[in-house]
């Protein structure tokens, strides 16, 4: 990280359009931050580690495919999605 600010990392996969993810040390502790490369100025979404594991357990376990499909969201009864205290 250093002061110069967080290390951003992208997908190897990337053609230079997506999400970049950095680690920085909040008041409480490592929080996971995310942006757009697109505008990299702007304020970055900001998760702490629980909440970054548990998105990635959703995005892996499929959770999310739905909003790959929009016409399927309405098709499936509506799912409440609870975080992990």
């Amino acid at each position: 990280m250093g002061s110069s600010g967080p290390a951003w990392r992208k997908s190897s996969h990337s053609d230079g359009n997506c999400v970049e993810i950095a680690w920085r040390q909040g008041a409480e502790g490592i929080n996971i931050v995310v942006r757009d490369s697109k505008f990299p100025g702007r304020e970055p979404l900001v998760f702490t580690p629980l909440e970054w594991a548990v998105f990635l357990e959703r995005v892996k376990t499929g959770h999310f495919d739905v909003l790959a499909y929009p016409a399927a969201a309405f098709a499936a009864p509506a799912q409440r999605v609870v975080l992990a205290e």
